[in-house]
Order: structure tokens, then C-alpha cells, then sequence
């Protein structure tokens, strides 16, 4: 961690902040206007972020991995929507993550994993990549300019991210239309400035992960990174924080069901991480490019062969990052059917854990982190007793 937090003052040219949460909700933030640098970030977060890594990497779980897709998102939804102060919501969301659940990836209590860890690609890029990413809210963004950041540029993206969204032709509004909205609310949440601040603060993350890494892997013994393997960690992680963002701003959308422009927002949500992940992919292209070169630039060619490198390693998600999205949009339908029999899908809970022959304790502990929550937030309703009934193991 000292590691990582001087090289972010050293690009920074001043000592950041770092308010660390045991636990609470799956936050990560930057709080703008203090007189240094700060990111709030919470193990929470960290547990969610390195779990949805697994659910897209663990080829052992790849014929359930739309399913544990959708529970890992209403796992997200269900925790957030106690901050919300939705307790119904919340109960909702946690019997739709738990009932029928029979396959078990840990999503909470993993911390001492965590840190346990070997240094490597993947530890330097779950720990660290998110909270960098906050950090570049305060970083210079003309040193990460290695494309034209401009609003044409951005824009131009844009629309060919919303041309990849799969339902794009169901969507209730056409995308030049919302191209003009964008164009003339500076405050709109896909506007080039509020994207442009998102691309650098990726770009300055990547730059710390890269900087960081070889020195830790050394140290450790761990011999030199991998490029091939800094490429996947570095997309893996730009998903992860897209997966978080999107499930935590589906959450707030729930108590606005009737604000159209927030519902606009969150569908074109996937258009706007696309912007992020093409200068992504460029900034990994042509800076280890640099790296590799014998010369003090790479050639065209070498940056040619780095660039379908990239590429050929995000290709390689495709399959995955398809079943995260049908996860979550499954999540999303679950959380929206106000005719889902909630009541009688907590008694099947119940009934579910009382003919375990452990009492729901594995169930109890994997869901311990939500039970807490719902604890500490004291809000309450008839179905999140129930739900945290329910879910509370019969045997100590």
C-alpha cells in the first residue's frame, strides 16, 4: 500500500488522502475541495470487486456464470439499497440473490484471502486499480492526452458504443436525439467533460498499476510482470469498476422510477464505459509499445502488433463480459417486477435453510456482510425481518 500511495504523490506532486472503511457499504470515492487529494474506500468494495474477477475469469463456473452473475448483481443492488434507505428494496434483492442458491463463490469475509495473496498482475491490479482510479480525479489531465481527448473524439465513440448495445433498437429513444441533450447540458452524466474526467483518472491508474508493479513483484521475488497479463488485469479491473458503478446507480434509479433523464442515463451506461475502455486499450497499446521498444519510441509496427495484442486479449473476455451483461440485465428485470410474490419467496428461503443439514450456515456466512448492514442502517420493514429471518442460521 506505501508502495503504491507514493507513487500516486509522486504524479500527483502532493500527499493523497486515504480514508480506509472496515467493511460498510461497497463504496469507493474521491471527495473533491479538501486541501489534499482524498479517496474514501471501503474492503467492501474490494471483496465485490476481486469477486466479480472471479466470476469472469473461473472457467470451472462457466455454465452457471450467468446466473451468478445475476446474484452477484442483486447481491450489489441489495446492499446499496440499504444506504438508500429502501428496505423493501433491499429484501427484495437479497431473497432474488439467495433463494435456490447452491453453488457458492465468496463474495464476503474474504479479506484475510485478500491479503494473502501472492504479489502478482492480478493482486496489484484488484487492490489497487479502483483506488488509483479516484486519485486521477486530482491528476493533470494533459499528461494522459495521448489522444485527442475532445468532445468530437468522445462523442464520436459514444456512438459507436451505443451502436453495440444489444437492445439499442428497443430503446425508446434514438441516439442523435440524445446526442443533442448532451451536447447542450454540460451537467448530463455522458457530457465529453464528465467523460473525459473518467478516461484520465483510467489512464492515471493504468500509469500507477504499471509503475508500481515490477518494483513490488521484485521485492517479493516474484521475477518480472507479464504483458499479456498487465493487459487482461488492467480490462478485467475496468470492468469491475463498470459492473460496481452500474449496479450502484441502477440501486439509486430504483427510487426514482419516474425521473426519465436518470433512465436514459443508466442505458446508455454500457455506450459511456465503452469510451473508457477503447482509450483504455490505447493507452495499454502504445505505452507498453514504449515499454518493449529497443529505441526510445516504438515504430509503427510495434505499435501495430501492440494494438492487436490488446485487442486479441479483450476478445478473449467476449464471452464472458456477454454473460455479465445478461447477469445483470436479468438482475435488473428481477428488481423491477412489482409482481414478484416476495412474501412467499422468503418462506421458501426459510424452508430452504431449515432443510439444510447445516442450518443455512454456509448461506448465513456468505450473506453476513448484508445481515450486518441491514443491522447497522436501522431500517427496517416487514420483509427485511424476514429476509434477515431467513437468512440467520439455525445453528451457531
Amino acid at each position: 500500500m506505501n508502495a503504491v500511495m507514493d507513487v500516486v504523490a509522486g504524479e500527483l506532486g502532493e500527499e493523497p488522502l486515504l480514508i480506509w472503511v472496515d467493511g460498510g457499504f461497497p463504496d469507493l470515492f474521491s471527495l473533491p475541495g479538501l486541501p489534499w487529494p482524498t479517496a474514501v474506500w471501503s474492503t467492501r468494495y474490494l471483496e465485490l470487486s476481486s469477486f466479480t474477477r472471479v466470476l469472469l475469469v473461473d472457467d470451472a463456473i462457466s455454465n452457471m456464470r450467468r446466473d451468478l452473475c445475476r446474484r452477484a448483481a442483486l447481491t450489489l443492488i441489495a446492499e446499496i439499497s440499504l444506504r438508500e434507505g429502501a428496505a423493501d428494496v433491499a429484501a427484495k434483492c437479497a431473497v432474488g440473490a439467495n433463494l435456490g442458491r447452491s453453488w457458492f463463490v465468496s463474495d464476503s469475509n474474504v479479506m484475510d484471502d485478500l491479503e494473502a495473496m501472492p504479489i502478482s498482475e492480478v493482486y496489484v491490479a484488484v487492490w489497487f486499480f479502483g483506488l488509483a482510479h479516484e486519485f486521477g480525479h486530482h491528476c493533470d489531465a494533459e499528461k494522459f492526452a495521448i489522444d485527442p481527448l475532445s468532445d468530437e473524439a468522445i462523442l464520436s465513440f459514444l456512438r459507436s458504443g451505443f451502436d453495440n448495445i444489444a437492445a439499442a433498437p428497443q430503446l425508446p429513444f434514438s441516439f442523435d436525439t440524445v446526442l443533442d441533450q448532451i451536447r447542450q447540458q454540460p451537467g448530463h452524466p455522458l457530457h465529453p467533460r464528465h467523460l473525459r474526467g473518467e478516461v484520465v483518472a483510467d489512464l492515471f491508474a493504468a500509469e500507477v498499476v504499471l509503475e508500481t508493479l515490477p518494483g513490488l513483484m521484485a521485492r517479493a521475488g516474484a521475477g518480472r510482470p507479464h504483458s499479456l497479463r498487465i493487459i487482461a488485469e488492467l480490462l478485467l479491473a475496468e470492468t469491475q469498476i463498470g459492473f460496481i458503478e452500474r449496479c450502484r446507480g441502477f440501486a439509486h434509479l430504483l427510487q426514482h422510477r419516474d425521473n426519465r433523464a436518470l433512465w436514459q442515463a443508466h442505458l446508455l451506461q454500457p455506450a459511456a464505459f465503452h469510451v473508457r475502455m477503447v482509450w483504455l486499450q490505447s493507452y495499454l497499446s502504445s505505452t507498453i509499445a514504449s515499454m518493449s521498444a529497443t529505441a526510445s519510441t516504438a515504430s509503427p509496427s510495434t505499435l501495430r502488433r501492440w494494438e492487436s495484442v490488446v485487442s486479441d486479449v479483450a476478445a478473449s473476455f467476449t464471452q464472458s463480459m456477454a454473460a455479465l451483461e445478461s447477469g445483470l440485465a436479468d438482475a435488473m428485470r428481477f428488481a423491477l417486477d412489482d409482481d414478484m410474490p416476495v412474501a412467499a419467496m422468503i418462506d421458501e428461503l426459510r424452508v430452504q435453510r431449515d432443510e439444510d443439514k447445516t442450518g443455512g450456515t454456509l448461506l448465513g456466512f456468505e450473506t453476513r456482510a448484508f445481515r450486518e448492514l441491514a443491522a447497522s442502517r436501522q431500517v427496517s420493514s416487514v420483509w427485511l425481518d424476514a429476509v434477515v429471518d431467513a437468512l440467520t442460521p439455525t445453528r451457531p
